[in-house]
């Protein structure tokens, strides 16, 4: 069974294309959200959610072990930490005098901000207290609420440090969650991506005090995810802002079957795209994936594609020609009681549609013989066609 993939840093999508996208491989997309939290859902990520591809996590519980080791690390390297990433890096020292800020955290979009209930309390209180992060968010309203997003909330529940220490707590907190839940972790933040979600906080923090990153991981995620957007990309139209979220559903219920194949073939191939996702120069590692789809995927679709156009439907004359050779078919009909000119035209019908049939059963079984035929097949359904085309379709039976 496949894992379900866990998007971060962020609750809410920034990229709908993204979105649709990845629902097109993984069996849903879970985000950390949590409980009681208002969401501010695009229509596509609504929709996405109503057919339940879409869903919430709440971090509560699982929480607690990465509490301790998280608290644990920063406190051991707190002071490097505060002298890169304080808010007093965030905010930039134009901005501070004698120590005191000009303005209000609130006002100042330089900084991060992340919800309460995703960090400890301990972790808190001791970013807090070392001058790392801040606690209150927005512009107070008169019932002491502020309003974010369109919504209500309180200004207290907001953390605020800066971008690139946030960015490495919640690719710390994607990896521990990962791991209790059995998701992977995805996002559609490139940056991010060479971070490496682990449970292990400290790969985060070597990450940001410029340290080695520890790349060794137990599982393949993000090489999957590398891998499977790459692929999509030879498939899935440019122009994503034309499919509608409820097409992309579509073709995973239509297409069930050939996902499931393909899901089983990218996992069998784990032990090579975790090789990959090892390399430690960013750019060699793009370039290694890139090779390795362009070898199992475009080369393979290419050649799929030459066999299926050979799998011509026969000429209008080349079936009539075949009709006489199937006098059985034409005495039968003749023998039932049926006029000779109505047994020849069924007779031909008959013919005709056995060589349409003939063809689909090909072209089906070419396509379900290559382990990339689920590719060719989302490109089919989702590619815009003209009615002419439709038209034809309907006829060969592709």
């Amino acid at each position: 069974m496949q894992r379900a993939a866990l998007y971060y840093p962020y609750i809410h999508i920034r990229d709908d294309n993204w979105l649709k996208a990845a629902s097109l491989y993984w069996p849903s997309v879970r985000r950390i959200v949590p409980q009681g939290y208002p969401k501010h859902d695009s229509r596509t990520a609504e929709a996405f959610a109503e057919e339940g591809v879409l869903r919430d996590v709440d971090p509560g519980w699982r929480m607690d072990r990465f509490a301790v080791d998280l608290a644990s690390a920063i406190h051991t390297n707190i002071d490097e930490v505060a002298n890169q990433y304080g808010l007093l890096q965030a905010y930039g020292a134009d901005n501070h005098a004698g120590g005191r800020h000009k303005w209000e955290p609130w006002q100042n979009a330089a900084l991060a901000w992340i919800h309460f209930q995703k960090i400890p309390r301990r972790l808190i209180d001791l970013l807090v207290d070392s001058g790392v992060a801040v606690r209150g968010r927005g512009q107070v309203h008169k019932d002491e609420h502020l309003i974010l997003h369109g919504q209500l909330t309180r200004p207290e529940d907001w953390i605020g440090m800066h971008p690139a220490l946030a960015s490495a707590y919640m690719t710390a907190l994607a990896g521990e969650i990962s791991d209790q839940s059995s998701f992977e972790p995805l996002t559609d933040q490139t940056d991010l991506r060479v971070a490496t979600p682990n449970h292990d906080v400290r790969a985060a923090l070597s990450l940001l005090l410029g340290q080695h990153a520890n790349r060794d991981r137990a599982a393949s995620a993000d090489g999957i995810e590398t891998y499977v957007m790459l692929a999509l990309q030879q498939v899935v139209p440019v122009d994503l802002d034309q499919i509608t979220a409820e097409q992309i559903i579509e073709c995973r219920n239509k297409l069930a079957q050939e996902l499931t194949d393909f899901r089983t073939y990218v996992d069998g191939m784990q032990q090579d795209l975790l090789e990959l996702a090892q390399i430690p120069d960013d750019i060699r590692r793009i370039e290694a994936f890139t090779e390795q789809v362009q070898e199992t995927v475009e080369q393979p679709l290419r050649n799929l594609e030459r066999g299926m156009n050979q799998l011509k439907v026969p000429t209008v004359r080349e079936l009539f020609v075949s009709t006489l050779l199937a006098p059985t078919t034409a005495a039968s009909l003749t023998h039932a009681g049926a006029t000779p000119a109505t047994a020849f035209t069924a007779g031909t019908a008959v013919v005709v549609g056995n060589a349409w049939w003939s063809i689909h059963e090909k072209r089906s079984a070419l396509k379900k013989g290559a382990a990339v035929g689920y590719l060719l097949d989302v490109r089919s359904q989702l590619t815009p066609k003209t009615a002419l085309g439709r038209a034809r379709d309907l006829v060969i039976g592709t």
